[in-house]
């Protein structure tokens, strides 16, 4: 066939147009596939329709699933354990920070230098008295009260997320849904209405306006 070549119209050819509603492609009498890639059709439809449904269903299932739950949990377990463990931490270097103090006590009393006494004091109140005492409250503060609460909240916070995300996902991939499965019949019915008085495309349209030739066409 050449450029000019003039293709019979679609309304004399009732099932083509059939053919157009529900899959979105037409067939020449020459024998050519044409993809309306514009023309969803009601298959296509269909399958835009359980794509969502799909995405819907994972979304519910990755926010009510008990064993993602549980890991989330142990997750947030292990990360207040690590919590826990820097106040241990801290608690373990009050012995080592005071004998440091005390080793600078000890060195300035023997080597007596310049202002000795004052640092002497310091070291003292700083070092072997207020550093310790600092540790402590912040040690027993971060051990009883911060750590439990990373590991509630954590829990909490992120189960209750996880839970919400997953239904508002799902909630919304359902709605989503609703798209091409009422949209779409709408807008193939159209197009297939405005076809009737086309002509079948022609092999210089491929690659235009959205016409496609399908290679190696399949009823």
């Amino acid at each position: 066939m050449t450029t000019n070549e003039i293709e019979p119209f679609i309304i004399a050819h009732p099932f083509e147009l059939g053919r157009l509603f529900t899959t979105g492609h037409v067939k020449t009498p020459s024998g050519k596939k044409w993809n309306i890639s514009f023309c969803p059709g009601l298959t296509g439809s269909w399958k835009g329709f359980k794509k969502c449904m799909e995405c819907s269903w994972d979304a519910f299932k990755w926010g009510w699933n008990p064993v993602e739950h549980a890991d989330l949990v142990k997750s947030v377990w292990d990360f207040s354990g690590d919590v826990g463990q820097l106040n241990v931490d801290l608690f373990n270097s009050i012995p080592t920070g005071m004998q440091e103090g005390w080793e600078n006590i000890t060195k300035l009393a023997t080597d007596a230098p310049f202002g000795w006494i004052p640092r002497i004091v310091g070291n003292l109140i700083w070092k072997c008295a207020a550093v310790p005492i600092i540790k402590i409250v912040i040690g027993g503060v971060g051990l009883l009260i911060v750590t439990p609460a990373v590991f509630a909240l954590g829990s909490i916070i992120g189960c209750v997320g996880k839970w919400f995300i997953g239904s508002l996902g799902a909630i919304l991939s359902t709605i989503g849904s609703l798209v091409p499965l009422i949209g779409g019949p709408i807008v193939s019915g159209g197009i297939t209405l405005g076809a009737i008085l086309n002509r079948f495309p022609k092999t210089a349209d491929n690659g235009t306006y959205g016409l496609y030739i399908i290679e190696n066409p399949q009823n």
